[in-house]
């Protein structure tokens, strides 16, 4: 009869009892991958979050750039935001030197200013202690300039028309997209600056960031230390903060922050 078990003294069926198991499994399943893809979700939209606050925090308040101008120009044309900065919200807090930016209200990331220190993203109500500044602070008064000046205090201009020529095509913005947005070219040659040029609203005195190029002088820099032998990639990184070996960082190397 429908409804009833399929053998005649009441008892499931082995191939009832096997397609339950199976539907049981799919279910957990299903349920696993929901609460994996929710968790992923989550970090994704949280490390949206936080590049957003962390850029506009740096470009505003180590900058002294426009945040809008930012947005516009660096964030918003990302690839990794493209599909959610319809959502992306941010809040620039001028007294406070902070910036909080979220993703459909929810998924806050917040980057907090200290002086001589630039932004760093924090989770909590309070920031964390930075006891480094006192100690950067001394390092820099006491340390002698290691190269001599490349350029006085004028604005370089081209030295030939090959220059000019060149600088003129780089800030010269297309018809169409992609966008340059250049803010500031600096051509250097045998040790002295041969030409400058910068956007409105930049000058030689302002800061900025050199994102991944950055990170490409950096790690030539580090190697041609290693090539001198005065530098160890392996080594624990010379951190003041991580000298102590009790410190959970200590063990963290040159090699890892690389």
């Amino acid at each position: 009869m429908p409804g009833q078990p399929s053998t005649l003294d009441g008892k499931t069926s082995p191939r009832r009892r096997s397609r339950n198991v199976i539907l049981s499994v799919a279910a957990v399943s299903v349920l696993f991958a929901a609460v994996w893809l929710a968790r992923r979700l989550d970090q994704s939209l949280r490390v949206a979050t936080g590049l957003v606050s962390h850029t506009l925090c740096s470009e505003t308040f180590v900058c002294g750039l426009n945040p809008d101008q930012v947005y516009e120009e660096i964030l918003r044309p990302m690839p990794a935001l493209r599909r959610i900065r319809w959502a992306v919200r941010y809040h620039i807090d001028g007294g406070r030197r902070e910036v909080r930016a979220s993703a459909a209200g929810k998924f806050e990331s917040r980057a907090v200013y200290r002086d001589r220190l630039g932004c760093i993203v924090v989770r909590g109500d309070e920031p964390p202690k930075l006891p480094l500044t006192e100690a950067v602070d001394a390092q820099a008064r006491a340390a002698a300039p290691l190269l001599p000046e490349i350029a006085g205090p004028a604005l370089v201009e081209p030295l030939n028309d090959g220059l000019r020529a060149a600088l003129d095509r780089a800030f010269a913005e297309p018809a169409q997209g992609p966008h340059r947005r250049v803010k500031a070219i600096v051509i250097a040659h045998n040790g002295h600056v041969v030409a400058e040029r910068y956007a409105p609203g930049v000058d030689r005195a302002m800061p900025l960031i050199g994102y991944s190029v950055s990170k490409s002088v950096i790690n030539a820099m580090v190697g041609i230390l290693v090539r001198q032998g005065r530098l160890s990639v392996e080594q624990p990184a010379p951190v003041p903060a991580w000298r102590e070996p009790s410190n959970p960082r200590h063990a963290i190397t040159l090699d890892s922050l690389l």
